[in-house]
């Protein structure tokens, strides 16, 4: 019967209300049955693993980050980023880690995050030589080590058919990172409480921010309280559409075309600003996802669960057009019970 008591049972409702924040079962199971559809009309339920033939199965849950950004490192507007092996002693981590740090002349922050993981889960920012150890030192899976790129954030889709020489955009999503501005009379958890924006994941930002909660910011002080671009922790996503032109499709095309066998993903990307984005310049590559990637502008909150459906239905669709095409050229697609195994080993590790 506290505010906070009050505030936090509203948040728990419109999670109920929202679709957005329902589990992703629910939110794929139309999908699912049209996959099963798609994969009878083109008489292979796997044919979307071919949508990628330069990735072990296309891509699917529980791939590799560093075997997907291998394919795009011999360029510059890739995040320098160096993985870690789970084999390895934990001083032998930090030191593997320092190593990066100095050779690519790098100073804190940098992200660590594991190397087969998806909605940020195990993303962290270090800011400091302790995080850093006290991170590498309880990590049981090989981790990325990646530099720290400012800017705005933004996912954006790409394919292209195997038979046409440049691709398109489906969609573009920008992450806004989430902040409260302060009054100069309550505290960071008044603020987050109080906040639309916020109220929604209420629990895991009072949670995030345990440390900072009881400080009372200035007068128009803005605190960021989620520094992840991920939906799941916090970042308001907004359909970016009004970003694709002509520049950029071409931009992406190019980075794109530089990996062998890549026709299908989502790359998740930081610019300095959204007009540089527009002119397909100063893009920075952090991570790139395969062919279960989502196009997540579903989550700008204009679209209902039906138009996300539609969205995430047309993406499969495009995923085994490619991957008809690929077959024709002679790629073989991944067997149905492998693809089922790795599915239950990445359903595991969450």
């Amino acid at each position: 019967f506290s505010y906070r008591g009050r505030r936090l049972l509203l948040s728990r409702f419109r999670r109920l209300i929202h679709w957005e924040y329902w589990s992703p079962i629910i939110l794929y199971l139309p999908v699912f049955f049209y996959v099963i559809y798609l994969g009878i009309k083109y008489r292979c339920l796997t044919l979307f693993t071919l949508a990628n033939p330069g990735l072990p199965h296309g891509g699917f849950a529980g791939e590799s980050k560093t075997e997907i950004l291998n394919l795009f490192d011999k360029n510059d507007f890739v995040a320098k980023f160096y993985c870690i092996k789970s084999s390895a002693r934990p001083e032998e981590k930090i030191e593997k880690a320092h190593h990066f740090m100095k050779e690519n002349d790098l100073s804190f922050p940098v992200v660590l995050k594991p190397d087969i993981g998806q909605r940020c889960r195990g993303v962290k920012i270090m800011r400091n030589e302790n995080q850093m150890k006290e991170y590498l030192s309880h990590a049981n899976e090989n981790v990325i080590i990646q530099e720290y790129i400012s800017g705005e954030e933004f996912g954006i889709f790409y394919y292209r058919h195997p038979n046409e020489p440049k691709g398109n955009i489906y969609s573009i999503t920008n992450k806004n990172l989430v902040s409260v501005e302060g009054d100069g009379q309550k505290t960071i958890e008044e603020l987050i409480l109080e906040d639309d924006r916020t109220l929604n994941l209420a629990k895991y930002h009072l949670e995030e921010n345990e440390e900072q909660l009881y400080d009372v910011p200035a007068e128009d002080e803005k605190v960021c309280i989620a520094e992840l671009g991920s939906h799941a922790r916090g970042a308001v996503f907004e359909d970016g559409h009004q970003h694709i032109t002509q520049a950029l499709v071409d931009k992406m095309s190019d980075i794109s075309g530089s990996a062998k066998g890549f026709y299908f993903g989502r790359f998740d990307i930081k610019v300095p600003s959204s007009a540089e984005l527009d002119e397909g310049r100063n893009i920075k590559i952090i991570e790139v996802n395969g062919v279960t990637s989502e196009s997540i502008n579903i989550y700008d909150p204009k679209y209902s669960f039906w138009d996300a459906q539609k969205i995430l239905m047309k993406q499969w669709k495009l995923a085994f057009e490619i991957g008809k095409i690929n077959r024709d050229r002679g790629a073989k697609a991944t067997p149905v019970f492998p693809l089922l195994k790795r599915t239950f080993t990445a359903l595991s590790l969450h």
